[in-house]
């Protein structure tokens, strides 16, 4: 199983024509992890016998509701010797508030706080989530998700 979770820092880069008081309502999806085009493999790892197991990130977004609510998801999947393929989609909600014009404080479900930041809208979000390789061990992956 594919463990991810959202670290405290997040932050937001600017791209576009959307101003300072731009809020960040509306939806968002997963173009790039670590860098790379979703879907993309994030970590492979080779069996003894010769087989390999890999596993995948496919998909993703966030939706910033008006009404103040989040919800982000993040879809994986294993493929490999003795696996059926079989995506994993975690889900993460919680609300959001504006602090300042760069500023956008969230509130996950579990009591944790994070802030994306901005200078000039909300045209795209970087999250770093801590998730758990193949090898059982955590790291850190970048993911960038684009406002639609």
């Amino acid at each position: 199983m594919t463990r991810v979770s959202l670290l405290l820092t997040m932050t937001t880069a600017a791209l576009g024509a959307w101003g300072p008081a731009a809020p960040p309502v509306g939806t968002y999806r997963l173009t790039t992890v670590d860098g790379q085009q979703v879907p993309m493999v994030w970590r492979r790892a080779e069996l003894p016998d010769g087989g390999g197991v890999q596993l995948h990130w496919v998909a993703g977004g966030a939706k910033l509701k008006r009404n103040g609510r989040f919800v982000v998801t993040l879809t994986s999947l294993r493929t490999g010797v003795g696996l059926a393929g079989t995506t994993e989609t975690l889900t993460i909600r919680g609300t959001w508030r504006v602090l300042s014009a760069s500023r956008v404080q969230l509130r996950f479900a579990d009591g944790r706080i994070g802030v994306w930041r901005s200078g000039e809208g909300f045209s795209r979000l970087t999250i770093e989530a801590l998730c758990q390789d193949l090898e059982g061990q955590a790291r850190v992956a970048t993911m960038m998700l684009v406002r639609d």
